[in-house]
């Protein structure tokens, strides 16, 4: 399967998985289901998308603007992994579209994962680093 979803740090986390060759329609098609976790999800959901094997954009790109990630209510961070060359250029078209401000990118998966941890656990108030 070109896109594939897996759900990470106990539902907090959707990590969707991109792999050439893939067309817009393979992602569009999991967003109802990404809709129904986060309209039930009492916390915020972030998004982690791994695009570390991307080499192409698709044509019709530009429908993946309603990505649940990006404009669901109760999304949180947009972590992206991996992007490159057309692909880092185009994503930074279609947010400025959406006027999308939560964007983080890293170059390894590790970075990202690391990150996310660690904004949820200051949204959960669970992190030692707070003061007693």
């Amino acid at each position: 399967m070109p896109v594939t979803r897996i759900d990470l740090e106990n539902g907090h986390v959707l990590k969707y998985i991109i792999d050439d060759p893939w067309e817009v329609d393979d992602l569009l098609k999991l967003f109802p289901a990404d809709i129904l976790y986060r309209d039930k999800a009492p916390f915020k959901v972030h998004t982690l998308i791994n695009a570390e094997k991307v080499n192409r954009v698709p044509s019709g790109w530009l429908r993946a603007r309603i990505a649940p990630g990006l404009v669901h209510p109760n999304s949180g961070q947009f972590v992206v992994v991996g992007l490159h060359g057309t692909a880092y250029h185009l994503m930074g078209v279609l947010l400025k579209t959406i006027n999308y401000r939560r964007l983080v990118l890293f170059n390894t998966e590790s970075e990202a994962i690391t990150y996310l941890q660690q904004t949820i656990k200051k949204e959960t108030g669970d992190y030692a680093d707070r003061e007693a």
